[in-house]
C-alpha cells in the first residue's frame, strides 16, 4: 500500500480510558499496552494525536469519531463530523498540536499496537451478536460516568488478560486455601497435646472430686458426732462387700473369659463345618447340587414363614391375653363369655345329637343293629371267658412245676449237703494222713505213690468244686423261680381284676341289652330329648339376642359416659394431678437416691481415722517436748 494513508487520531476518550484502565485490569488489554514493541514496526504510518485533553460531564456531548470542526478534510487528520452550528474541538482550533491527554501518554503510544479496524458508537446493536463484554453472560452494569463507553471489541490479548486476571485470583484463592490447610494442621496437631492434656487434668479433676468427697464426708460425720466405732463398723462392712462384689467380679470376668473361648472355639468348628460343608458341595453332581441349594432355599424361606408364624402367634397371644383382660375387669363382659361358651357347648351337643339321627334308621335296621351288636358282644365274651380258662390252666401248670421244683430243690439239696459233709469228712482224713506222714518223713511213699495221691486229691478237689458249682446252680435257678412266681401272682391279680372288670362290663351289657329291646321307648326318650334342647337351644339363641342388645346399649352407655367423663374439668385436672403427682414421685425418688449417693460418697470415715491419728501423735510428740524440757 501507499505510504500516505491517512491514520486515525487518537481522541481524549481513549486518552481517558487508558489513565483510567491503568488502575483497573477489566478494561485494559494486552494490545493496548506492549513495551516489548514499536509501533512503526507493525503500522506503515503513524497515527497523529488528537490533541483534546478535555474532560467532559454528564451534559457535554463527547467529540466525533469521525473527524473535527477544522473545516476541509486534509489527508493528514481525520474531518469532523458534518454538523452545523457545533462548537469544535481542540484539534479544529490547534491542528497539528497534540492534546495534554496525548502529550501525558505520548510515550505509551507509541508503544501501542494500534487496531487497524473499529465500530462507531451509533452502530446498532443486535443481541444475538453481541460480543462478550467484562460482564460474561450476566448482562451489563452501569457505567461509571466520565468514563465514557466500554469496549465494544475483543481479540485475542483481551483475552488473554482475562484468562491472567482470573489466574491470579485462583492462585489467590489457592494461596488461601493452603493457608487454611495449614492452620487446620496445625489446630490438628495441637488438638492431640489438648486432648492428652484435657484427659489429664479431667483425672486430676475426678481425684480432686473424690478427695473433696471425702473431705465433705469428714466434715459431715464431724457435725453429725458419729462415734468411731459405728463409723469403724460400717467400714469394715463396706470392706467385706467390697471384697465380696470384687471376687464376684473376678468370677464372673473368668466365665466371660472362659464363655468367649468356648465361643470362639464353636466359631471355629462352625466355620470348618461350612468349610467342609462347601467342599462337599461343591463336590457334589450338578443335578444333586441343584437340587441340594433348592432345598436350601426352600429351607430358608420354611424359616422365614416359621418366624412370620411365630410373630402372628405373638400378636394373637397378646390379643387373647388383652381381651381376657378386658374380660374380667368387665362383669358384663364375663357374663357375656360364659354365656357364650354355654352356648357353644350346647351347640356341640345338638350336632352330635343331630348326627346320631342321621346315622340312625328305621327300625328293623336299628333291630338288626342291636341284634348284630349283642352277638359281637357275646362272640367277645366267651372269648374273654376261653381266655380265662387258658390262663388259669397255665397259672396251675406253673405252680405245679413251682411246686415240684421246690421239692426236687429240697431232695437235691439235702443230697448235696450229705455229700459236701462226706467230701469234708474225707479232706479231713487225708489231712491227717498228710500231717501223719510228714510227722513220719522216713516212711514217705515212692515217686509213683505220691503221684497216685496227687492225682487222688486232684480228683476230689475238682469233685467238691463241683458239688459248690452245683449248690450255686441251684441257688440262682432257686431265685429265678421265686421271681417267676412273682410274677405269676401278679399276672394272677391282674387277671382277677380283669374278669371282675369284664363281669362288671356284661352286666353293663346285659341292662342296656334290656334297654335297647325296647325301640319305642328309645325313640321317644330321643324325640323328647331332642325337644328340649331344641327348646334350650330356642331361649339361649334369644337370650344371646337380648344379650348382645344389652352389651350394645351398655356399651353406648359406657362410651357417652367416658365422653361426658373426659369433658369433665374435674376429671381434666384430676389427671393432670395424678400425672403430676407421678411425676413428682419420680423426682422425689431421684432426689433420694442421689442423697443416697451423695452420702455414700461423703464417707469420713478413714480421713477420721488418719486425722485422729495424726492428732494423738502430734499430742504424744507435744508430751513428750514438755517433759524434754525443763
Amino acid at each position: 500500500m501507499d505510504g500516505n494513508l491517512p491514520s486515525r487520531p487518537v481522541t481524549s476518550l481513549a486518552a481517558d480510558r487508558l489513565s483510567s484502565n491503568r488502575t483497573n485490569n477489566n478494561h485494559v488489554t494486552e494490545w493496548m499496552f506492549d513495551g516489548n514493541k514499536d509501533v512503526s514496526d507493525s503500522l506503515p504510518i503513524n497515527r497523529p494525536k488528537t490533541g483534546s485533553a478535555k474532560t467532559y460531564n454528564a451534559d457535554s456531548r463527547l467529540p466525533s469519531r469521525h473527524g473535527s470542526a477544522a473545516g476541509d478534510y486534509s489527508g493528514t487528520s481525520r474531518p469532523m463530523t458534518a454538523s452545523s452550528g457545533r462548537i469544535g474541538t481542540a484539534i479544529g482550533s490547534h491542528r497539528g498540536i497534540p492534546g495534554t491527554a496525548s502529550r501525558l501518554l505520548a510515550s505509551a503510544a507509541q508503544n501501542r499496537q494500534m487496531t487497524r479496524s473499529g465500530i462507531g458508537l451509533q452502530t446498532p446493536v443486535n443481541v444475538h451478536e453481541r460480543p462478550v463484554t467484562q460482564q460474561g453472560l450476566s448482562g451489563f452494569r452501569t457505567t461509571t460516568t466520565g468514563r465514557g463507553p466500554v469496549r465494544q471489541y475483543q481479540d485475542k490479548s483481551y483475552f488473554l488478560g482475562l484468562l491472567r486476571a482470573k489466574m491470579t485470583e485462583i492462585q489467590t484463592e489457592t494461596s488461601k486455601l493452603a493457608k487454611e490447610i495449614d492452620e487446620a494442621n496445625e489446630e490438628q496437631s495441637t488438638y492431640l497435646e489438648y486432648d492428652k492434656r484435657v484427659k489429664e487434668l479431667a483425672s486430676e479433676l475426678t481425684e480432686s472430686q473424690g478427695i473433696l468427697a471425702d473431705y465433705n464426708l469428714l466434715v459431715d460425720k464431724i457435725n453429725t458426732d458419729t462415734n468411731r466405732a459405728e463409723v469403724e463398723a460400717e467400714a469394715i462392712k463396706l470392706k467385706a462387700q467390697n471384697d465380696m462384689e470384687w471376687k464376684e467380679v473376678e468370677t464372673l470376668f473368668e466365665e466371660k473369659q472362659d464363655k468367649e473361648k468356648k465361643i470362639k472355639g464353636l466359631e471355629t468348628d462352625i466355620n470348618q463345618e461350612r468349610y467342609l460343608a462347601d467342599n462337599v458341595i461343591s463336590a457334589m453332581q450338578p443335578s444333586l447340587r441343584e437340587k441340594y441349594l433348592e432345598l436350601k432355599n426352600q429351607n430358608l424361606s420354611y424359616q422365614d414363614e416359621l418366624e412370620r408364624m411365630n410373630q402372628d402367634l405373638d400378636r394373637l397371644n397378646d390379643q387373647k391375653t388383652r381381651m381376657e383382660e378386658e374380660i374380667s375387669n368387665s362383669s358384663l363382659k364375663r357374663d357375656a363369655f360364659a354365656l357364650f361358651e354355654q352356648l357353644r357347648s350346647l351347640e356341640e351337643k345338638r350336632n352330635n345329637l343331630i348326627r346320631e339321627e342321621k346315622l340312625r334308621g328305621t327300625p328293623a335296621e336299628e333291630r338288626e343293629r342291636l341284634l348284630q351288636q349283642v352277638k359281637d358282644d357275646n362272640a367277645e365274651i366267651s372269648l374273654m371267658d376261653r381266655q380265662i380258662l387258658e390262663i388259669q390252666e397255665n397259672i396251675q401248670r406253673q405252680n405245679d412245676e413251682m411246686n415240684q421244683i421246690d421239692q426236687d430243690f429240697g431232695r437235691e439239696s439235702d443230697a448235696e449237703i450229705g455229700r459236701l459233709s462226706e467230701l469234708e469228712n474225707k479232706i479231713q482224713e487225708i489231712t491227717e494222713n498228710m500231717s501223719r506222714n510228714i510227722s513220719h518223713g522216713h516212711q514217705l511213699p515212692t515217686e509213683s505213690g505220691f503221684a497216685i495221691m496227687k492225682d487222688d486229691l486232684a480228683f476230689k478237689q475238682d469233685e467238691m468244686e463241683k458239688s459248690k458249682y452245683t449248690l450255686d446252680g441251684l441257688n440262682k435257678e432257686h431265685r429265678q423261680l421265686q421271681g417267676n412266681l412273682e410274677k405269676m401272682g401278679a399276672l394272677e391279680d391282674k387277671i382277677k381284676s380283669e374278669m371282675i372288670s369284664l363281669k362288671d362290663k356284661m352286666k353293663q351289657m346285659e341292662d342296656e341289652m334290656i334297654v335297647f329291646r325296647d325301640l319305642d321307648r328309645l325313640k321317644v326318650d330321643a324325640e323328647e330329648k331332642r325337644d328340649f334342647l331344641d327348646k334350650q337351644s330356642t331361649e339361649l339363641s334369644q337370650r344371646r339376642i337380648v344379650v348382645a342388645q344389652n352389651l350394645a346399649d351398655m356399651k353406648t352407655k359406657y362410651d357417652e359416659i367416658k365422653k361426658q367423663l373426659g369433658e369433665n374439668e374435674t376429671h381434666t385436672q384430676l389427671t393432670n394431678l395424678e400425672r403430676k403427682l407421678s411425676h413428682l414421685e419420680q423426682n422425689n425418688f431421684t432426689v433420694k437416691e442421689f442423697i443416697c449417693n451423695k452420702k455414700a460418697e461423703l464417707d469420713i470415715g478413714p480421713i477420721k481415722s488418719s486425722v485422729m491419728k495424726l492428732q494423738r501423735e502430734y499430742n504424744k510428740k507435744l508430751i513428750l517436748s514438755m517433759k524434754k524440757t525443763p
